[in-house]
């Protein structure tokens, strides 16, 4: 009975093989690059929305002093400033009436609408 048992346990698998280990770790290494990879561009696209929103804020405040950079007598230039990164392409816009906003120039990103032309 001890040999009939014995005969048993080697004919079963009892582990991976080499094959088999290497297709995983081929697998888990392809995941985690592209899972680098795309962290990397959402950090780069955290920072250029962060960006945008501080100067956003810095012009506000700006704007909401007396004088500002509308003059003594209250009349601007309409116009943008671009900002760009591996991520994307943010335009802070300032119009003639004096209206702020941030618009996304190729695809919406984080939340941020596209520019309309």
């Amino acid at each position: 009975m001890n040999e009939n048992s014995d005969l048993n346990i080697d004919n079963c698998q009892r582990g991976m093989t080499l094959i088999e280990l290497l297709v995983v770790i081929l697998i888990a290494g392809i995941l985690t690059g592209w899972g680098v990879s795309h962290w990397h561009l959402y950090q780069q696209a955290l920072r250029l929305e962060h960006t945008a929103q501080q100067l956003l804020a810095f012009l506000i405040r700006l704007q909401d002093k007396e004088i500002g950079f509308y003059g003594v007598r209250n009349n601007a230039q309409a116009g943008h400033i671009v900002l760009s990164n591996g991520a994307g392409s943010l335009r802070l816009v300032l119009s003639a009436k004096g209206r702020l906003r941030v618009c996304s120039e190729r695809k919406n990103a984080r939340g941020i609408a596209l520019c309309q032309l």
